[in-house]
């Protein structure tokens, strides 16, 4: 179903990170779709996470994890 050159690529990609070509596929395309606006699975979850999510979480994460 892929190009054969695109297929080599992505079998060297997945081979240098010592992945299948299966889970390799798969992490690009759930990275694929969370940028193309889906939620990140893991603020999704209700039960892990509840209310908003600050735009500045990644940078300040100690502080609005401890108040530091």
């Amino acid at each position: 179903m892929l190009p054969l050159d695109l297929k080599r690529r992505v079998e060297r990609a997945a081979d240098a990170r010592g992945i299948s070509l299966g889970a390799y596929l798969r992490e690009a395309l759930v990275k694929s779709l969370t940028s193309a606006g889906e939620k990140d699975p893991l603020i999704a979850d209700s039960r892990i996470f509840t209310g908003k999510v600050p735009a500045n979480l990644s940078a300040e994460h100690d502080r609005h994890l401890y108040g530091e």
